[in-house]
């Protein structure tokens, strides 16, 4: 008898005798056709729920993993006497490639992370943990940007054989100072709008991104800040969401949004929870709510 189920054959049921036959009745052969069934039937719920057992295993995997990148994130709001900031972080799927971090270096010092993984899902995860790591861990004994983004260069690129890489910026605020230092590893550049002048400074700066040259320069802008600046970092996962034409939300999609933003918050109208929200809105809208392809990160810092 062949074992079928779905159109898919399983095997065979062979069956013999040491009585010579000429040929089984139908009604035998019905009931072989009928053991065959039944026996497909044992043998693919036996597959399912070895599947189902699997797949179990991984959702709780993924949940753990999910979880642990989820630890690396600072706390969603800051305030300080001189600053604000503010984050929004939301997956593509369980797994992200995005990277965001915060971090006081001391009472007027803070450093302000931003990545993107070229790739999804739980390969890209596990490079989001290694370049925290090894960003904590240059923190530790040092704080030379230049010297750090080499650093994290070499290790993405150890750590993916050159296969995958990272976009990355990296900017340390010096509040008693009231500037801003900053490298760029290929990364989106961060929109910076200065009230007092309206004007809009998209924060550029030379370099590849981590893990394609572990030999590649490195080096360090520095830009003077003013009160009320507010700077936007973000992924290209708002930028590059783009509607049922393909048009891409854009810089310009942004800046709109931020422009609304500053207005209504000069009347003492609007939180930068409302403007992260207002532009996950838009984008929302933009796309017609479809589901997002991409990780989207943003964070904003807003001086007194």
């Amino acid at each position: 008898g062949e074992l079928y189920v779905k159109g898919v054959l399983f095997g065979m049921l062979y069956l013999d005798s040491r009585k010579a036959l000429k040929g089984l009745p139908q009604h035998r052969k019905i009931m072989l056709q009928v053991l065959a069934d039944q026996t497909a039937l044992a043998i693919e719920n036996a597959i399912l729920q070895r599947e189902m057992k699997e797949k179990k295993k991984l959702k709780q995997q993924m949940r753990a993993a999910k979880a642990a990148q989820l630890r690396l994130f600072p706390e969603p709001n800051f305030s300080h006497a001189r600053f604000d900031m503010a984050y929004h972080y939301a997956a593509a799927q369980q797994i992200g490639g995005d990277y965001l971090t915060f971090l006081p270096l001391s009472e007027t010092r803070f450093l302000f992370a931003i990545g993107d993984v070229v790739g999804k899902g739980l390969s890209a995860g596990l490079v989001v943990m290694t370049v925290h790591g090894g960003l904590y861990s240059e923190i530790s004994h040092q704080v030379e940007l230049p010297a750090m983004m080499r650093s994290l260069d070499r290790l993405v690129h150890e750590y993916a054989e050159g296969k995958v890489f990272v976009t990355f910026f990296i900017g340390i605020l010096d509040v008693e100072k009231m500037t801003l230092q900053y490298a760029n590893a290929g990364h989106n550049p961060p929109l910076l709008h200065r009230r007092a002048r309206n004007e809009w400074l998209e924060l550029r700066a030379a370099g590849v991104p981590l893990g394609l040259n572990a030999e590649a320069e490195r080096t360090a802008e520095n830009i003077p800040l003013l009160p009320e600046d507010l700077i936007m970092f973000y992924t290209d996962g708002i930028t590059e969401a783009h509607d049922d034409k393909r048009k891409q939300f854009g810089l310009e999609g942004l800046k709109k949004v931020l422009s609304n933003w500053s207005v209504a918050h000069h009347r003492g109208l609007e939180t930068l929870n409302g403007l992260l929200h207002a532009v996950i809105e838009r984008v929302r809208h933009f796309t017609n709510n479809k589901p997002q392809e991409d990780d989207t990160t943003l964070m904003a810092v807003r001086l007194k």
